[in-house]
């Protein structure tokens, strides 16, 4: 079973070699340690491993932002177009009241989430950011590290060094850690980091110098007796304990040793030891000249004491940016004194919290706390630091790290997206072994129904034709209908981590698309191959000719990439996958109902006659009915539509072809059945990397 910590012994080791790492020279990757001493197997002190000169590890990152405000919605599309332009930027900026916010934004109440915000994280300091619930934490940090902010307006600028920054540049010299822990859980802790490590590092490191910097990674987060274990998915996978997951997370970003790290919430969810190991983690970084802020809920008062400045916001306006001293003085010149024996970050947010039973009294007070911070001697003295940093911008040059640009060519990056993506349908047990037991299983049931009605020397009573022609359908629809939805859970369940590893500059949009689409390819070939043939083996449907029982294989191998096909695209343009199986089934079922069994081709009107041309239903229904049933004789069909005075001599439906017809059928369009499902497969998964794109770019 995964620990939690560290024991005591390794937590001496990792603290020494922390010391000596940081007085190493600049040169050498790796302290100088005795061969004994090295935590490492294999790891001698006299490994070199290759340290590349960066103009920002010379040029440490300072952060600053400026008159930063953040509404909860956008502009409207007037605005925007320049038709009706506000008189000022201040005026938007002071825009509180309803009717102005009507006349500029689209909805009718935005909310200004973040207001007037001005801050700095400077070299070597580690600071927290804290408020109520609501005040704009999150919002604030997600606007620094340029991410989530589709569905936001925002003025005001952020610099780096006093230079005007751009996402490339905060992508290539910082590592933003959310809240939420998203992990590939079918990985192990091991491969996580090997992935990483190779797309991140590149050509800047060779294979074995890789690979001793993810060991030596491992065990400087205590992950040493977790490193083979899988990661997990909750009841899906058994994997790696919360505490695990979090130093994870820290790892897998602190690989490429970013300058600034940006971090959500890093102890939420965690016990008061595995908080304070991982600020601890943190907190040791800054003495390598990083720059550290993070938000942080209910520090304990050791974890509070480890932060060199805090940024308090309260209803999306700085009440205070300075040291804990500061703070503490500031609080009390207020008014809030703190109570014996309570925590001061406790006391700090209780004071700035606003209560839902004296709600005018809670913002009158926490407006006038905010209004005093704008005239005390710290607030002056970070707008002259403020200051005094934009004049001296001119003489800073911000040298980017070498992961603002992909680190790997495109071929490099999908042979590792690539591995990644075959590995993770190997180690999941939800995927192979599940899929194989429904494939049996349900072939096995609907083979039993409709044991032998197939076989015979070539004739066919009218109740077998009917019973085989639903025999076609049900075929079709439950390899539309199973592979629908495991294009879905599978796709939809990915997006998220692929964003963020995309915005992390760690691969481009086409290499994880096209490298997903190869990893499932056998999935969409094999078990749908192995479902007809059980099928068509216990229904008696093997024909003499091979062509016709290849025919139905190939056709049935289309039918699960149109469907799978179709889910990649619902995935693409639906939020969440609650949102893409409620619309995967509403438009599915137009493509059902046109699928030739029970609307006919010949009672479309010219208004919906385009549905069924973009029907794999009727596509694959006509080619394996067709094929199958074709050109034999049929028993009894005149004795069942005529009387036995009334019946003629000679059955003019004598043949399957005649009643196949009725359907709208025709052997003679195979050819086109073919084309028109390739093209289903091709037009859907065009959508939906298209929709993929713009999903991407909105965000």
């Amino acid at each position: 079973m995964a620990r939690e910590s560290i024991s005591s012994t390794e937590s001496e080791i990792l603290r020494r070699e922390w010391r000596l790492r940081a007085n190493s020279s600049a040169d050498s990757d790796l302290p100088a340690t005795n061969d004994e001493d090295s935590p490492i197997e294999g790891l001698s002190p006299t490994s070199s491993v290759k340290t590349v000169r960066t103009g920002i590890s010379e040029n440490p990152i300072t952060l600053t932002w400026r008159n930063v405000n953040i509404w909860s919605d956008k502009p409207s599309r007037k605005v925007r177009s320049g038709k009706v332009a506000p008189e000022s930027l201040r005026d938007i900026e002071a825009a509180l009241d309803e009717e102005k916010r009507c006349k500029y934004f689209r909805g009718n109440t935005p909310k200004l989430l973040v207001k007037s915000n001005d801050g700095i994280v400077k070299p070597g300091e580690f600071v927290a950011l804290m408020g109520a619930s609501g005040a704009g934490k999150t919002t604030l940090l997600n606007y620094l590290a340029f991410r989530s902010q589709g569905s936001f307006y925002c003025t005001g600028t952020r610099y780096l060094n006093g230079m005007q920054a751009v996402p490339e540049d905060i992508t290539g010299i910082s590592a933003y850690i959310e809240q939420d822990d998203l992990f590939f859980g079918a990985l192990t802790v091991r491969e996580h980091l090997n992935f990483h490590a190779t797309l991140r590092l590149g050509h800047r490191f060779t294979k074995a110098e890789i690979h001793k910097k993810i060991q030596r990674t491992i065990f400087e987060f205590g992950l040493t007796n977790c490193a083979e274990t899988q990661i997990g998915v909750p009841n899906r996978i058994q994997g790696i304990s919360g505490g695990e997951m979090k130093r994870l997370s820290l790892a897998s970003e602190l690989l490429w040793d970013p300058q600034l790290l940006i971090c959500d919430e890093p102890t939420t969810g965690l016990d008061i030891y595995m908080a304070t190991t991982i600020i601890k983690l943190m907190k040791e970084l800054t003495t390598k000249n990083k720059s550290i802020i993070c938000t942080i809920h209910q520090p304990s008062a050791c974890i509070f004491d480890m932060f060199d400045r805090v940024i308090l916001l309260a209803e999306g306006r700085s009440a205070f940016i300075g040291s804990i001293k500061e703070c503490d003085a500031f609080f009390i010149t207020q008014g809030c004194i703190r109570p014996e024996n309570t925590n001061l970050a406790d006391h700090f947010v209780h004071s700035l919290a606003v209560s839902s039973r004296r709600t005018i009294e809670s913002l009158e007070r926490v407006e006038k706390i905010c209004d005093e911070f704008t005239l005390s001697e710290v607030y002056l003295e970070l707008h002259e630091l403020l200051e005094q940093i934009d004049k001296n911008k001119k003489g800073v040059v911000l040298k980017k790290m070498p992961t603002a640009e992909y680190q790997m060519p495109w071929m490099g990056q999908f042979r590792v997206v690539l591995w990644r993506s075959f590995r993770c349908i190997i180690s999941d047990p939800m995927i192979l072994p599940v899929r194989l037991i429904q494939t049996i299983l349900i072939s096995i049931i609907v083979g039993g129904v409709f044991w032998s009605k197939g076989s015979g020397t070539g004739s066919l009573t009218y109740g077998d034709f009917s019973s085989l022609t639903g025999l076609m359908f049900i075929l079709v629809t439950n390899l539309s209908i199973q592979y629908i939805y495991c294009a879905l859970d599978g796709f939809q369940t990915e997006i998220p981590l692929f964003s963020r590893e995309y915005y992390n500059g760690m691969y481009r949009l086409d290499v994880y698309f096209f490298a997903k689409q190869l990893a499932d390819l056998p999935l969409f070939i094999i078990f749908p191959f192995a479902f007809t043939l059980v099928i068509c083996l216990m229904a008696g449907l093997f024909s003499s000719a091979a062509y016709v029982t290849i025919i139905t294989l190939i056709v049935s191998i289309l039918v699960a990439l149109c469907a799978g096909s179709y889910g990649y695209f619902i995935s693409a343009v639906t939020p969440n996958l609650n949102t893409a199986l409620i619309y995967g089934a509403a438009f599915l079922l137009p493509m059902m109902l046109y699928s030739g069994y029970t609307i006919r081709p010949s009672g479309l009107k010219d208004w919906n006659r385009w549905i069924g041309n973009i029907s794999w239903f009727q596509y694959a229904n006509e080619a394996i009915t067709s094929y199958q049933l074709g050109h034999r004789e049929v028993l009894d069909r005149c004795a069942l539509i005529y009387s036995v005075s009334t019946a003629p001599e000679v059955c003019p439906i004598s043949s399957t072809v005649i009643l196949i017809e009725e359907y709208g059928f025709s052997k003679n369009n195979i050819v086109q059945d073919i084309i028109g499902l390739i093209m289903i497969v091709i037009v859907f998964r065009i959508l939906a990397f298209i929709a993929l794109w713009r999903k991407i770019k909105r965000e």
